[in-house]
């Protein structure tokens, strides 16, 4: 494992609906994660709940919003079976933006 100067961290939906932070070195490859929180936790329920066939089994299909700073909105999709257990997700969209600046002379 190569890291030079600072890791690149990431945030990652894991299929069980646990929000995980994992570390990545310069060739992207992961040597630290850990769980960080979970959908039901930490996201928001957007409203948006339907009945979806999934690998055969008619699941619920509902969207949640992870807004862990101003300006970052992760949209996901969490599948949840008949007895309540999430048995997928998947992120939909992310969007991000903002930032400073100052104007000022020399």
């Amino acid at each position: 494992m190569t890291i030079v100067g600072a890791y690149i961290p990431t945030a990652n939906l894991a299929q069980d609906g646990s929000i995980v932070d994992e570390s990545l070195d310069n060739d992207g490859t992961i040597y630290s994660r850990k769980v960080v929180g979970d959908y039901s936790r930490d996201m928001t329920f957007s409203g948006h709940n339907q009945s979806v066939i999934l690998n055969g089994e008619v699941d619920s299909e509902m969207k949640y919003v992870y807004t862990p700073f101003n300006g970052i909105n992760v949209i996901s999709a969490i599948y949840i079976n008949a007895a309540g257990k999430v048995v997928a997700t998947q992120v939909l969209n992310e969007s991000g933006g903002g930032g400073t600046s100052t104007a000022g002379s020399p």
